[in-house]
């Protein structure tokens, strides 16, 4: 196999940087209802590229944090 082939190979395996509402949707098992709404007030970062929407995949993994860190303050207090 020869060195571009493998390279290519590595690139494909690499996780997204960004992805569209409904993908994100998915990752975080919402409505895009509740996904725009999270983009709307700024707990998700999301851009254009040309007429598509992304959203960060860090973002959508800082939430998941902000959400357990949130959790664990509650059962803290309970």
């Amino acid at each position: 196999m020869s060195q571009l082939s493998t390279d290519l190979s590595r690139e494909q395996k690499q996780a997204p940087l960004a992805v569209p509402p409904l993908e994100a949707a998915r990752m975080l098992s919402l409505g895009l209802s509740r996904l725009y709404y999270l983009m709307r007030t700024g707990e998700l970062d999301a851009f254009h590229s040309g007429r598509s929407r992304r959203i960060t995949v860090a973002s959508i993994q800082n939430y998941i944090g902000r959400q357990l860190d949130a959790a664990q303050r509650k059962r803290g207090r309970g």
